[in-house]
């Protein structure tokens, strides 16, 4: 009887500890889970760096692009501060826009034409019209045609929106399931593509690990490819 009192007595008091325990465990894991998925659906710009093999380039000459797409109005600190304080630092030689820095339905252009004023004294801009511009250009008679455009380039996929490790974009609405370029550089069979994630959501949904990227290219005459 002493045993089995003594066994009950020992279990009573461990009891409290195995609770103190599973409730930190708990409280870790939780932890964890927000910060992954903070991490996951951060909305904080990215900068990813890639290269373009080019013969044409003169001895050790590099040229660097940065490229946006998609910012759909949106404003990385007032007046896009932030972000052209971020390309500044980059240096670029040539900035290339790909479209869909406006909404369609939002005939206000002040985002982007104070923003393409500020880019024009870091390095010479190239702007090429996304759907939305399109449909404002077209549809909607706005003068964005004769204030900014010239050169194309990719974006519109928004990175397939959510992004799975080594797969990559998982769905865009023009073309379903696992977008075949969602985002980087594709060599094709006779030329190579850079496709932008983007810098916005798209139809109201959330980015999951695919951070709104601000993307630049260096072309030079080095042998490295990063193609997709």
């Amino acid at each position: 009887m002493r045993k089995k009192a003594g066994r009950k007595e020992a279990a009573r008091v461990a009891r409290p500890g195995r609770r103190k325990w599973v409730l930190l465990c708990g409280l870790l894991a939780a932890a964890v889970l927000v910060l992954g998925g903070r991490c996951l659906c951060s909305e904080k710009l990215e900068v990813t760096f890639h290269h373009l093999y080019s013969p044409k380039t003169v001895g050790g000459e590099n040229i660097r692009v940065i490229v946006l797409s998609d910012l759909h109005n949106r404003e990385f600190g007032p007046g896009n501060g932030e972000l052209v304080e971020r390309i500044a630092a980059l240096r670029p030689d040539l900035i290339a826009i790909a479209g869909d820095m406006v909404n369609a339905d939002d005939g206000n252009l002040d985002v982007i034409l104070t923003l393409c004023s500020k880019l024009l004294e870091l390095a010479p801009v190239y702007y090429s019209p996304g759907n939305h511009e399109s449909s404002l250009m077209y549809e909607k008679g706005s003068p964005i045609e004769g204030q900014l455009l010239d050169l194309g380039i990719c974006g519109h996929y928004h990175g397939g929106q959510f992004r799975l490790p080594v797969v990559g974009g998982l769905y865009h609405g023009d073309t379903g399931l696992f977008p075949k370029y969602s985002g980087g550089m594709y060599r094709l069979p006779n030329s190579t593509i850079f496709v932008s994630r983007g810098m916005r959501g798209h139809n109201g949904l959330p980015r999951i690990n695919n951070r709104p990227e601000l993307a630049v290219i260096d072309i030079n005459g080095r042998q490295e490819t990063n193609y997709s």
